[in-house]
């Protein structure tokens, strides 16, 4: 009981966090029109959107912001999951390289690159 009653909260709470996120995509996207030459604002908005589900919307601003700040790692490592979710294997290594150069010795950013080419 104790377990299941746990599991209810967590889905009670998943459950509000999505729409909260819903809620506030209308914000974002009036932020990331605001100011275009964001990287954090257009960071953010592309990760609200992918995960209200909305893929096909969020790569231009994932994309953007990781133009806009290149030498930002979670900007680049955000656009690489997003193309890895969506099975564009090339764009996500090429991102993933690009990650490995500011950062070789970071051991997830290898396991990714590892695992991408691995990918059929």
């Amino acid at each position: 009981p104790a377990a299941e009653r746990a599991a209810a909260e967590a889905e009670r709470l998943r459950l509000r966090a999505a729409e909260l996120r819903r809620q506030e995509l209308p914000l974002l996207a009036r932020d990331a029109r605001l100011a275009p030459d964001s990287g954090a604002i257009q960071y953010r908005y592309g990760l609200a959107l992918y995960l209200d589900g909305q893929l096909a919307a969020a790569e231009g601003p994932l994309r953007r912001a990781s133009e806009l700040e290149p030498t930002v790692p979670d900007f680049l490592l955000a656009l690489a999951l997003y193309y890895q979710k969506l099975e564009r294997t090339a764009e996500a290594i090429e991102v993933t390289e690009r990650l490995l150069q500011l950062e070789p010795r970071d051991p997830s950013y290898r396991q990714l690159l590892f695992d991408l080419r691995q990918a059929p």
